[in-house]
């Protein structure tokens, strides 16, 4: 069985990313302005906000490009179920592959799927990203994925 993500939910997938990534550009430029600030003080406050006003429109354009990208590569978003494994695949490429006996699921709060194998430990797969593949709520055909789900692994 091969399930994509629900075209008509493609929006709120790209919104929520996007959020997570503006949060992280606003994390990264208030920790740089804090470092840098004591040397704009020696200057003039208006250094300091000539150099902010700078970093909002290169912010910008990432996000803007970030969300191109991501709309053409959620268009090739698959998860592939065979009879021995679950296979996350990205244009066309086999990602990450796991064997259904070593394969674990959890359900989390905002409605993502995430499947580690278990011979990897989580602290290892959050960090690396290896032996984890995590399935966003907008995936096509829910029920049925978390029914295929519940008859080849176990759940977390």
């Amino acid at each position: 069985m091969i399930y994509k993500i629900d075209q008509t939910k493609l929006s709120s997938f790209k919104k929520r990313a996007m959020l997570k990534e503006l949060r992280t550009l606003l994390v990264g430029w208030l920790i740089i302005m804090a470092i840098q600030f004591p040397r704009f003080a020696h200057h003039s406050l208006k250094t300091f906000v000539i150099v902010s006003l700078g970093i909002i429109p290169l912010a910008a354009l990432r996000l803007y490009v970030g969300s191109k990208t991501l709309g053409q590569l959620l268009s090739t978003y698959k998860i592939e179920l065979t009879d021995d494994k679950i296979s996350y695949v990205l244009n066309a490429r086999v990602v990450r592959s796991i064997p259904w006996e070593i394969a674990a699921y959890e359900l989390k709060s905002d409605g993502r799927i995430s499947i580690r194998d278990k011979s990897i430990s989580g602290f290892l797969a959050q960090i690396t990203g290896k032996g984890m593949i995590t399935v966003p709520p907008e995936i096509e055909d829910r029920q049925e994925f978390l029914e295929q789900l519940e008859s080849n692994c176990e759940a977390v």
